[in-house]
């Protein structure tokens, strides 16, 4: 069922790596980019009732931070097919490819990431947050 939020944050324990300088064979590639696609639509899709124009943030969750560049990259497959469910959650859209969707200007992107450390009281597991947020007109 789906309900209406003015903010909707989701952990998903799938490990976000940049593979920007890891050459491994197209097949690999592609089977880890379908995984994590998947494992994203599970989480999201038909869960909750989107909202547009929206700001979503990316924030992962691991013992290592990575560079700027890196990090953007590690979310590409993240990005698309989040701003696909987005889209198509608000405007029941159809046969557009993925790719296509990140692109709209009712959507910005952000990024962040959260150090895994033993800290008193709270467990970080290794993951990644989806956060999407209703965007103010006025910003």
């Amino acid at each position: 069922m789906c309900e209406n939020y003015e903010k909707i944050e989701v952990f998903i324990p799938h490990q976000i790596k940049s593979e920007a300088n890891i050459f491994k064979h197209w097949g690999t590639k592609h089977r880890k980019k379908v995984n994590l696609q998947n494992t994203v639509i599970i989480y999201l899709k038909n869960k909750y009732k989107f909202f547009l124009p929206a700001i979503i943030t990316f924030t992962r969750i691991s013992s290592r931070e990575l560079e700027e560049d890196n990090l953007i990259y590690a979310f590409k497959y993240v990005k698309d097919i989040v701003a696909k469910i987005v889209i198509e959650g608000v405007e029941f859209t159809s046969n557009r490819p993925i790719g296509s969707y990140d692109g709209d200007p009712r959507l910005k992107f952000k990024y962040a990431q959260k150090q895994n450390k033993n800290e008193p009281n709270k467990i970080l597991h290794n993951g990644f947050i989806i956060t999407i947020e209703r965007k103010n007109e006025i910003s």
